[in-house]
């Protein structure tokens, strides 16, 4: 009899491996591919170290970022375009020249209106120093003449070919 009670025992045993068994060997494969799943997405390391090439990529200009052409770790061929930057910035600093440019348009214009009335001004004073010029002229003729016929009333008056009244109105 007590075979009897030995092998339902062992028989239940039996039982409760093979079918215990295969539920751990299937609960440890779903845990293993999740877990080779986690680590191909999922990197760690104790040292952070990257073995690779780094490129440094440094803009001609600076400015804020307006559109970004590539995604991560994607291909790019040397010459095409990485980013957009915002032209905005720039686009104020052009029509600030522009306006400083006609500013400066302005004052040129108005330093040639300056000049053509100086040489305006300039003709008329040289137009006044040559009638002064004739003017001293004529006045030199005329003091020459005056000297002329009071010299000549003078030797007249000695001679007494003329009267006293007549020199003295010359």
């Amino acid at each position: 009899m007590e075979e009897n009670k030995v092998k339902p025992n062992n028989q239940r045993k039996k039982f409760i491996a093979f079918i215990l068994f295969p539920i751990i060997i299937i609960i440890g494969a779903v845990a293993l591919f999740f877990y080779r799943e986690y680590k191909s997405t999922h990197l760690s390391t104790d040292d952070a170290f990257v073995d690779g090439r780094v490129h440094a990529i440094a803009s001609k200009i600076s400015g804020t970022v307006k559109v970004i052409h590539v995604k991560d770790n994607q291909f790019v061929k040397k010459g095409s375009p990485i980013l957009e930057i915002d032209p905005i910035d720039y686009e104020v600093r052009v029509k600030e020249a522009q306006a400083g440019f006609e500013t400066e348009r302005a004052k040129l214009s108005e330093i040639r209106d300056k000049v053509d009335t100086a040489k305006k001004q300039l003709t008329g004073i040289i137009a006044s120093m040559e009638e002064a010029r004739a003017n001293l002229e004529l006045q030199e003729a005329n003091l020459r003449q005056a000297e002329v016929d009071f010299k000549r009333a003078e030797s007249l008056l000695k001679k007494e070919v003329i009267p006293r009244e007549q020199y003295e109105v010359i």
